[in-house]
């Protein structure tokens, strides 16, 4: 007889339980976890300010729906200043994000919707993307394993590389990726020519943000701005 293939159970074990803590969340808090996801990647802390800019509810809204996955233990308040995923949030924003992506590089590079557009558009299909729709949507899309905003698929992926806060002055980097999708952001940086690919110098800093140079002209972006964007040598 053959021993037990303890890594292949360890995975089902994981996955049954990740499918468990799932089926226990609605689609807006789905929702509300890629949100939060976004926001602790680029900034460290989810304000319920920037809450409201990317799910387009009341801050009062926004509030009592975390008190709801606090409680549920999804989301760590941290007084006064915000919300960061705890554990058992960040497993389900491994799935739910990368659902997120997956259908962002869907609706840009198969049904050709623009790039600003693939953040907001994607909310009302990711919760319909199964794992056989993922594969063939992966399949589709060939090697592009990220999402338009130069997001990986793995999240994981998220902390491997330099914040545009980081960048000596006066060097060329290329744009990685933009770490906050928040649609009126999205518009900002495509106006700037400020995506995936392109190159980017910062001229100066000072303690209201920083000043880029890129192919579209130069420009000053400050707090979130600045910090979601991402950069390689």
């Amino acid at each position: 007889m053959r021993p037990p293939n303890i890594f292949k159970n360890f995975k089902l074990m994981f996955t049954l339980t990740i499918f468990m803590v799932s089926i226990n969340l609605t689609k807006e808090q789905e929702d509300y976890i890629n949100a939060v996801y976004e926001l602790q990647d680029t900034l460290g802390i989810a304000k319920i300010v920037h809450l409201s800019r990317i799910l387009n509810y009341s801050p009062g809204a926004i509030n009592d729906e975390m008190k709801r996955l606090e409680k549920k233990g999804y989301v760590i308040r941290i007084p006064y200043r915000g919300f960061r995923l705890s554990q058992d949030g960040m497993e389900v924003a491994r799935i739910t994000v990368r659902k997120h992506r997956i259908s962002e590089a869907f609706l840009f590079h198969i049904l050709d919707v623009p790039w600003e557009r693939c953040h907001l558009l994607s909310m009302e299909i990711e919760h319909s993307i199964s794992g056989d729709l993922e594969k063939y949507i992966i399949e589709k899309i060939k090697d592009n394993k990220k999402c338009p905003h130069g997001n990986s698929f793995d999240i994981n992926e998220d902390t491997k590389d330099l914040r545009l806060v980081d960048a000596e002055l006066g060097k060329e980097y290329t744009v990685k990726r933009i770490s906050y999708e928040e649609s009126s952001t999205l518009f900002i940086m495509r106006s700037y020519g400020i995506i995936p690919g392109k190159k980017i110098r910062v001229l100066s800093r000072d303690k209201h943000g920083v000043m880029v140079s890129t192919e579209n002209g130069d420009f000053h972006l400050e707090g979130i701005y600045e910090m979601a964007v991402r950069i390689n040598e």
